[in-house]
Order: structure tokens, then sequence, then C-alpha cells
């Protein structure tokens, strides 16, 4: 059940990188790295997008899904919010024939 768009709760939970290390891992591929989940508010705040078109790119396939938390509540996970902005600026750059510096082989 995805959490419909209605005020509440804030930021980020972080989770106990010693007790979930299996889980961090799987997710985020280090074990030292934790894993991070952000709630509704913080998504809309990090992308610039609106409660109706997150979860209307969701339907569509074009954003990360939320996991389910709780009977009510959901959470995104961090670094897949990262992917998307970082897929969204890799968009951007490629419209524009903007070559990084990664792609240009440089590695800087």
């Amino acid at each position: 059940m995805i959490e419909p768009c209605a005020p509440g709760g804030t930021g980020a939970i972080r989770s106990n990188p010693k007790g979930y290390k299996n889980m961090a891992t799987q997710v985020t591929g280090t074990p030292d790295t934790p894993l991070v989940i952000l709630r509704r508010p913080e998504v809309e705040s990090r992308t610039g997008l609106g409660c109706s078109t997150i979860y209307d790119a969701i339907k569509a396939g074009t954003f990360p899904a939320p996991i389910q938390l709780g009977p009510k509540a959901v959470g995104w996970i961090e670094s897949e919010v990262n992917a998307w902005l970082a897929a969204r600026v890799a968009d951007r750059d490629r419209s524009r024939g903007i070559a990084t510096a990664r792609q240009a082989g440089r590695g800087d």
C-alpha cells in the first residue's frame, strides 16, 4: 500500500548499520554504507516534485517505488532517489551535448 498525499513525517530514517548490515549491503552494495530511508516530504524537497507528480511517475514506472515501512507508512531508498536525480542530470547533459569528465575519460 502506498501512502496517500497527506502531511506528516519529515526527514530520513537511518538504519542501524551493525544490526542491518546484510540489508544495507543488498541495497547499497557496501556493508559500511547505512541504508537511508527518505519519507515523502524529504523526497519532495530533494526532487522539487509535488506529491501527485511523484505518485504519477511511480505509476508510469519513471520514478523509484517506495518501500512499505508499516501499515500506513512508506519511504524511499535514498540511493535510488539519488540515482534518479543523477539520471535526470545525465539526460540533460546528453541532450545539450555536454560531456562530463567521466564520459570524456578523464576520470576527475
